[in-house]
């Protein structure tokens, strides 16, 4: 949450509901896209179609790295009992967490179906460049004149 909300002094309150807000209203109106590290994948694929200036070309590098990935990963993980969870759920700065969290996997997953929805639910990794031409996208305000 304090990254997304800003350099206010109310950032910087863990659990802060201000700043869950600020942070919200700051997704909406000062990112194009933020994506979720679980779908990684779909998050490079959006990049790729909404910013091919950029990012043409991303989607092949990351499938060529894709089989050392699971160098990162953690073989075996210690099941976590429900008091710890009940710790961690009772707690209102990882509420706020949560809570922020679970705006911006809405967010990502409105904005991915919505390209998809153009593009007649094929998967995005299947993308022309002709199709990335006819993506109007509202968040995109191109600024012209200084």
């Amino acid at each position: 949450v304090p990254f997304f909300c800003g350099q206010a002094a109310y950032c910087r309150i863990p659990g802060n509901p201000v700043a869950v807000e600020t942070a919200k209203r700051r997704v909406i109106e000062d990112y194009l896209i933020v994506g979720l590290t679980e779908e990684f994948d779909k998050f490079v694929d959006l990049l790729e179609i909404l910013l091919p200036s950029f990012f043409t070309g991303a989607h092949n590098l990351i499938s060529r790295s894709k089989d050392k990935w699971h160098l990162r990963r953690t073989n075996y993980k210690l099941p976590i009992s429900k008091a710890t969870t009940k710790i961690y759920q009772d707690n209102p700065i990882w509420q706020a967490e949560q809570e922020f969290y679970n705006f911006v996997r809405t967010e990502f997953h409105t904005i991915l179906n919505a390209i998809q929805g153009q593009f007649s639910h094929q998967p995005l990794s299947k993308f022309s460049a002709l199709y990335k031409e006819k993506i109007n996208f509202d968040k995109i305000r191109p600024k012209f004149g200084a």
